[in-house]
């Protein structure tokens, strides 16, 4: 990853100091954003989940007018780009126990929009199931917070071309989400995603299929979902804020329709969606 220009604080520069808690133990929260023809998608619902995240770890959110300006300020030089933000809870010399004084230090910088992230996969993507296991945090759970070990240690699971995405399980084995992703079934005319209250990232666009859903008649489900039920589902998908909806082909085996007829209707619905926007 080769970083176009990054904003600390709002000064141009690329170093935090190692008394920062988001270098040292994760304290902080960030989000992914898809800048594209001068438009950062979803702002305002990237904005909600940010403003959650802080308040669950009680860090001072930076006013989100400055965000936008600064976020528009390395991003219009460019068509189509990612950009990252992150806010940690600042520098402290006290251990675990944060600094009162201390100030949350927003850190935005951008990638360039990678080939991989293309959504344009008619016959669908292979995922597999990933031996890591999701452990169980209500406080954490949906948010975006900093430590991503757990999907770390899941991606290491495999390497080159034979998988395009890993799935996660939680403790209990239930179905949770991919390593960067989140997942959802199609059975009938009913589309059902797992439940994130002990663990998961309760993604943007995830928010956006269970909104757009209803409007082109298809019900929605939020539940737990066990391996053994994946035989009675047609359709697998996956989203998130970069490759937006994804058809999957096959997972661990189990073969999906690919792309399915729900899928290609909520793919086109959230294109049109954006363009709205």
């Amino acid at each position: 990853m080769s970083i176009i220009r990054c904003l600390i604080n709002g000064e141009d520069k690329c170093e935090v100091p190692v008394s920062d808690r988001g270098l040292q133990y994760g304290h902080g929260v960030f989000e992914t954003i898809l800048y594209k023809s001068g438009n950062l998608q979803l702002w305002n619902k990237h904005m909600q989940r940010l403003r959650l995240g802080c308040e669950r770890l009680e860090i001072d959110l930076p006013d989100t007018r400055t965000l936008y300006r600064e976020a528009k300020k390395i991003c219009d030089d460019d068509d189509k780009l990612i950009l990252k933000i992150i806010i940690t809870r600042g520098d402290s010399d006290k251990g675990y126990l944060p600094d009162k004084g201390a100030k949350s230090r927003r850190i935005l910088y951008t990638t360039a929009y990678l080939q991989r992230y293309q959504t344009e996969t008619p016959q669908g993507i292979d995922v597999a199931l990933c031996q890591q296991k999701l452990t169980h945090n209500r406080k954490l759970a949906g948010i975006k917070h900093l430590n991503r070990l757990e999907q770390v240690l899941a991606r290491t699971e495999w390497d080159g071309d034979q998988y395009d995405e890993g799935i996660l399980t939680d403790l209990d084995d239930y179905l949770i989400s991919g390593t960067m992703s989140n997942v959802f079934f199609v059975k009938d005319k009913t589309i059902i995603t797992p439940d994130l209250s002990l663990c998961g990232v309760n993604g943007i666009v995830r928010e956006l299929v269970l909104e757009l859903a209803p409007e082109l008649g298809f019900e929605t489900n939020i539940r737990k979902i066990k391996l053994n039920e994946i035989s009675t589902f047609r359709e697998m998908f996956l989203t998130n804020s970069l490759i937006k909806i994804c058809p999957i082909k096959s997972f661990n085996g189990r073969k999906f329709a690919s792309p399915g007829r729900v899928t290609i209707t909520l793919i086109n619905r959230l294109i049109n969606f954006l363009k709205e926007r």
